[in-house]
């Protein structure tokens, strides 16, 4: 196995995305040291461009790899699909790094229906439609405290064998690791983003790709209060 971070993987899949076809070999780059290398062509309006690019990675000892697991978690409080574009939860999060916050309260919760809390039992809402939810990201700094509510999100019930709770679930989450999940899944052109939130354990996003190709999975977990 091998490991690299996410952005830079994510950088050279967007350049080969064009690509009727890559090649991907795991090799020594030009100063000795493993990389994983790609290989493909673009389109040119003469002929195509050939490309190669190598990523730097570091080559994971089976006996290291064999401990590298998913982590057990119990099922999430709420399944949220996030907006179509990720720019604006973007946006909020590099303002809250600017102001020099380091954690963020990520709250979530079931919209209320008719003024009062909709039927966690329930799959629709009021008006006959899906069950919506909003999430609210907090983040203070010594001056400031900057708050966001994304609200109207869909409440994905898709593979829960229980309901929302009532009331809204909470996280605190490091801010830095974030906004790097965040920024290097808007390269991505994924058909839509999950958020799975599970009350003071964990955030785990989903990028679900195109053509039933599968899924990129994020595993953010919960800091200390």
């Amino acid at each position: 196995g091998w490991s690299r971070r996410i952005a830079n993987l994510v950088h050279v899949f967007h350049s080969c995305a064009s690509s009727d076809r890559t090649t991907l070999r795991l090799a020594n780059g030009r100063d000795g040291r493993p990389i994983l290398g790609f290989e493909f062509a673009l389109p040119g309006n003469v002929a195509d461009h050939r490309v190669e690019q190598e990523v730097p990675v570091r080559v994971i000892p089976e006996t290291e790899a064999e401990t590298i697991r998913e982590p057990p978690l119990p099922e999430p409080e709420y399944q949220i699909e996030l907006p179509s574009s990720l720019a604006r939860l973007k946006s909020v999060l590099e303002k809250m790094k600017a102001v020099g916050a380091q954690h963020i309260l990520v709250e979530a919760a079931q919209e209320k229906a008719g003024g009062a809390m909709a039927n966690p039992a329930s799959t629709m809402s009021g008006n006959g439609g899906p069950c919506r939810a909003w999430l609210k990201l907090v983040a203070e700094a010594e001056l400031v405290t900057i708050a966001s509510t994304f609200s109207s999100l869909t409440l994905v019930m898709e593979g829960k064998t229980t309901t929302p709770p009532e009331g809204p679930v909470r996280l605190f989450l490091s801010l830095r690791r974030l906004a790097e999940v965040l920024a290097a899944f808007q390269l991505i052109s994924a058909e839509a983003h999950i958020a799975c939130v599970l009350q003071n354990r964990a955030l785990v996003l989903y990028a679900l790709l195109p053509q039933s190709l599968g899924s990129l999975i994020s595993y953010t977990p919960a800091v200390l209060s």
